[in-house]
């Protein structure tokens, strides 16, 4: 088996962003950053982007010209819907990251979804939030804590069992406990939504398992860093 050094060899430096095709192919300036990103890398001021309190709940906060960046950071949400220009980011640090951007409108959402807002139906607000034709919709999912490493309770599967629609969230039970796989359920979250299966993307791996390239809460504690899902809405002349 190789050592972890042989794989970094291999794998090369350790990218500053990860970004979608399909985002890409729309227009959308975005990206996931990675330990080693900033939103600089993006292309995109920290100044000038429009962030919130994370709470962990289904709160959309919709972001405007008339509202400074800086007042707007003050705002408690999840989701972060942007327009004319504006761009918006999420700090993760294995919650899912999720960015959605309308070719038609140019309108897009950064979101934060952990277990707790999958459970309260984050993806949906945000989704209903861009007040968009859902074939028009791209989605991309970001780097993430994945099933392999997301044990929770028996409690917390069946609320999130409860809440995501067919084909529903992928549950593996085992001397009662629950591994959960959360992109599976917002993936799902994001169909019942209208949004097509074959415009959503998944980006980058398991941040619990990456330790050169993410930060995870579940790995490091409190000592853990925060990586962003960030997104620019289109302006159209």
């Amino acid at each position: 088996m190789a050592s972890d050094a042989t794989n970094a060899a291999v794998r090369g430096p350790v990218p500053t962003c990860l970004t979608s095709e399909l985002l890409t192919a729309a227009g959308f300036t975005h990206g996931f950053t990675t330990r080693a990103g900033a939103l600089s890398d993006l292309g995109l001021d920290d100044a000038t982007v429009y962030m919130v309190s994370q709470v962990h709940g289904s709160t959309v906060a919709v972001a405007s010209a008339a509202i400074e960046s800086a007042t707007f950071r003050q705002r408690e949400a999840d989701a972060i819907v942007l327009e004319g220009g504006l761009a918006g980011a999420i700090r993760v640090a294995d919650c899912v990251p999720i960015l959605v951007g309308d070719r038609a409108s140019g309108r897009a959402a950064a979101v934060h979804a952990g277990w707790r807002g999958v459970a309260s139906g984050v993806v949906p607000a945000a989704v209903s939030a861009l007040r968009s034709r859902p074939h028009d919709l791209v989605a991309a999912i970001g780097p993430c804590i994945e099933a392999c490493c997301f044990e929770v309770g028996e409690e917390v599967a069946d609320q999130l069992a409860f809440a995501v629609p067919a084909p529903g969230v992928e549950v593996r039970r085992e001397g009662g406990k629950a591994w959960i796989d959360l992109v599976a359920a917002v993936r799902a979250q994001l169909e019942a939504c209208g949004v097509q299966a074959i415009r959503i993307e998944r980006v980058g791996g398991c941040t619990r398992h990456d330790a050169e390239r993410y930060h995870s809460f579940r790995r490091d504690g409190a000592k853990s860093g925060r990586m962003l899902g960030a997104i620019a809405s289109l302006r159209f002349s």
